[in-house]
């Protein structure tokens, strides 16, 4: 009988050992796309739910898949497949747009601009027409607006005489470029105290209404001590106005009820929130690296993308502590 070395038996004792231990641990079973990292921790679900949150929150992960969670629970939930890392989505979370498109209130139809042209179409049924201008905006009665060498301008209806400044594409209806508050009146925003309207050039970066009268813009200087203003107007009244000199507001934004206007600053990664009549909400907590936001559907939550999380900011109660979610996303949209 052939004897095996005894370092040799151990060896195999100890392979099998080890591959027995691993066969245990290794789950075979095919696995399944998680929205986390880990399970999600229950005190977010309880969190939310205490907070009455509800709606789909819907987010591209690191490998830019879109996904979905329904809340509070933190359920997967149906999306709608896309390719991009950024993303916009319509009222009833049906299309996808790119990135930096305004939907109208129900969904129908979107605008978008580049390039000093501003494009507004139609899904059903399907239209499109452009013009010169930028930062469209509905108003929510779904009016488009936009913006154009520094005044604020709106398309109606208008005779079968046709603008020149209007191409049109498979739009039957006769639509013209009404302006609806001047260059000038814009440009009070720009003035502080008794200090003469500025001469340099100024633009419009963004718009956002908060009802069929009252919006609130982000200007651009090109030159002087004041770079960048926020104002609030009611028609071509000027409600209010903060100049920055070395900030930029972004993601400017009206919540879908009309009861705030929200941005972002730059430079001090704080957050800016006004009500109608030109009174800040009080101050929210600095929020570094956001690079995503959006309302929730009743107009309450601002959900704000960081690079390790999603946060819940109540925008009617700041003092409340904002709700975590351990969520990592390229971009979201909260329906």
């Amino acid at each position: 009988m052939r004897r095996w070395p005894t370092w040799l038996v151990a060896g195999a004792l100890l392979a099998l050992g080890l591959a027995a231990i691993l066969d245990a641990v290794i789950d075979r079973s095919e696995a399944t796309p998680a929205p986390f990292a880990a399970a999600p921790p229950q005190t977010a679900k309880n969190e939310l739910r205490a907070a009455s949150v509800t709606g789909t929150l819907f987010y591209t992960d690191r490998r830019c898949r879109l996904r979905a969670l329904g809340l509070p629970d933190m359920r997967p939930a149906r999306a709608p497949r896309q390719t991009s890392c950024t993303f916009t989505l319509s009222q009833d979370a049906h299309v996808i747009l790119p990135a930096e498109t305004a939907w109208h209130p129900d969904g129908r139809m979107y605008a978008r601009s580049s390039r000093g042209m501003v494009e507004v179409a139609s899904i059903s049924p399907p239209w499109t027409f452009r013009f010169a201008g930028s930062s469209p905006a509905f108003k929510p009665d779904g009016t488009p607006t936009f913006s154009r060498d520094g005044a604020v301008f709106e398309w109606r209806r208008c005779s079968p005489a046709i603008s020149d400044s209007v191409a049109f594409v498979g739009d039957t209806s006769s639509r013209c470029p009404v302006r609806v508050v001047s260059r000038r009146a814009v440009l009070e925003a720009t003035r502080f105290g008794n200090e003469p309207l500025p001469d340099s050039g100024m633009d419009i970066e963004s718009l956002a209404w908060l009802d069929d009268e009252r919006f609130a813009a982000v200007l651009s200087m090109e030159e002087g001590p004041t770079q960048v203003v926020l104002a609030l107007f009611d028609g071509r009244k000027i409600i209010r106005a903060s100049a920055g000199f070395v900030a930029t507001w972004d993601d400017l934004s009206a919540s879908s009820d009309g009861r705030f206007a929200f941005t972002r600053n730059d430079s001090t990664e704080g957050f800016t929130v006004m009500e109608p009549d030109g009174t800040s909400v009080a101050p929210f907590p600095r929020v570094s690296d956001v690079h995503a936001l959006d309302w929730s559907p009743d107009g309450r939550w601002r959900a704000v993308a960081t690079r390790a999380s999603v946060y819940l900011l109540d925008v009617t109660e700041p003092s409340r502590p904002s709700i975590r979610i351990p969520l990592v996303v390229r971009d979201l949209a909260f329906r």
